[in-house]
């Protein structure tokens, strides 16, 4: 009966936890806009408080700033895509607080900083954060047994660090980074016949780019795809430049705002920190003690085992898996920043999980074969070994 309760409302349940926990964390803290949230933050509350890009009062209420362009406003050179995705869920708050106020005047905060405001913004990031691992059960469905499929996306949930990035800091961009590689994942697998199959699956790797620069990787999932078509030279032009056509159009706000801000339709200052790809930190960035991602989200190391120990037919799943959790292994380590300073295991690779799912729940789907305990037992294990080390994250720094 209780399994089956949990079963029915995982979802959900997923859901309260992740904002009860947030809730809990901001508590203590008094904030939950840290660091790199800060610029997130900031192109929200300019654009539904200021209806501007003037940074100038966001960067002073929220201790943050940047150096000034060539008109002389504040330049903000993170990707804006998940405060735009943020824009619903703060402009009902703000809504919220000005209603509640007519009632009882002064009784919230209407500055767009206090806790309403970033409860409804995390609350955004949660709700997408979720509705990514929804996507990505719906897909195991179509390959696993629903049991498979339930444990594979709690495990995604619960024993790595998209627990932390969904529940303990969603006001960051790894929430949403998730989803939309999710939403690109579910896309590309069940919408083969679409008309505009290409077109959508650049509109869609546009917005990833928009969310986080690095996730313009998984552009090349669609490109190999079309070079993989058995079609002539004509339908394979038509298809790069659809996908073309569709990633110009997700991605135009961040070039936009590159020349708003920079002057140049083309300015990563990512760039910038300096990349070594002739001798990327690849051990580093996977077992290093304070953060790194086998080492912290060993369901990771599993994951990539099941690439290589189960022979499935879906070869071409596997070979996608593959192909886009090296690309960014490879970008990440090669990054100057390849550390991730006090990133809560390695939080650049998000956007790969869920495409190693499908692996994932090849390994979970071994184990439950053999014993339904022995999975059930395992989940819970690593979910301990998961909450101890955030906690122990949180308690350093």
């Amino acid at each position: 009966m209780f399994f089956d309760f949990v079963k029915k409302y995982l979802f959900l349940l997923f859901f309260i936890f992740s904002v009860l926990i947030f809730i809990a964390h901001t508590a203590y803290t008094k904030t939950a806009i840290f660091a790199d949230a800060k610029y997130y933050y900031s192109y929200t509350h300019s654009i539904v408080k200021d209806f501007d890009l003037d940074f100038t009062n966001e960067y002073a209420n929220l201790n943050a700033g940047g150096p000034k362009n060539r008109i002389g406003l504040p330049t903000n050179f993170y990707p804006p895509g998940v405060s735009f995705f943020w824009i619903p869920g703060f402009f009902f708050a703000d809504l919220t607080a000005q209603s509640v106020n007519l009632v009882i005047p002064n009784l919230i905060s209407t500055s767009g900083y206090g806790f309403t405001y970033q409860l409804f913004v995390a609350a955004t990031s949660i709700f997408l954060g979720i509705f990514g691992l929804y996507l990505v059960y719906k897909l195991l469905r179509d390959y696993f047994s629903d049991s498979v499929a339930l444990i594979t996306t709690a495990a995604l949930f619960l024993t790595t660090n998209l627990f932390f990035y969904i529940a303990v800091e969603p006001i960051n961009s790894h929430s949403v980074s998730f989803f939309v590689s999710a939403f690109f994942v579910y896309y590309f697998l069940r919408h083969k016949n679409d008309k505009h199959f290409y077109f959508t699956l650049g509109l869609i790797s546009g917005v990833a780019g928009l969310v986080r620069t690095q996730d313009l990787l998984i552009l090349i999932l669609p490109a190999i795809n079309i070079a993989l078509e058995k079609t002539n030279f004509s339908k394979l032009t038509t298809y790069f430049l659809q996908l073309t056509a569709g990633f110009a159009i997700g991605f135009l706000p961040q070039i936009l705002l590159w020349k708003f801000f920079f002057n140049t339709f083309w300015y990563s200052p990512y760039i910038n920190y300096g990349f070594t790809f002739l001798s990327p930190h690849i051990a580093h960035v996977l077992f290093n003690t304070q953060n790194g991602l086998f080492i912290l989200t060993p369901t990771i190391l599993f994951a990539l085992g099941g690439l290589f120990l189960f022979r499935t037919k879906f070869y071409s799943l596997k070979f996608y898996s593959l192909t886009y959790f090296v690309l960014q292994l490879y970008l990440t380590s090669s990054w100057s920043a390849y550390t991730q300073w006090g990133s809560y295991s390695i939080r650049m690779l998000i956007s790969t999980y869920p495409l190693l799912a499908f692996s994932l729940a090849g390994v979970v789907r071994r184990i439950f074969m053999k014993s339904h305990a022995l999975a059930y037992l395992l989940l819970g294990f690593f979910t301990i070994y998961n909450f101890a080390a955030v906690i122990f994250y949180l308690l350093r720094f």
